[in-house]
């Protein structure tokens, strides 16, 4: 995980518990975060997100005070 870079633009990365600084001059071509989140766009509308979040927050309340039954 990179955390930051370093006032010369080296990159300060995260390996386990250790960070690390990667030479600036060792980063080929920087790349954009890659996401574990397929990409959602088009799959549903404003208003489909809005229920669908909606159904979910109910369903938590739902579960939670059938727990405590």
């Amino acid at each position: 995980m990179i955390l930051a870079d370093d006032e010369e633009g080296n990159a300060v990365v995260r390996v386990g518990e250790d960070e690390r600084v990667i030479p600036k001059e060792s980063i080929a071509t920087p790349a954009a975060p890659v996401s574990a989140m397929p990409p959602m766009s088009g799959l549903l509308s404003k208003k489909e997100a809005r229920d669908l979040v909606a159904y979910l927050a109910g369903r938590k309340k739902d579960d939670s005070a059938e727990k405590h039954k």
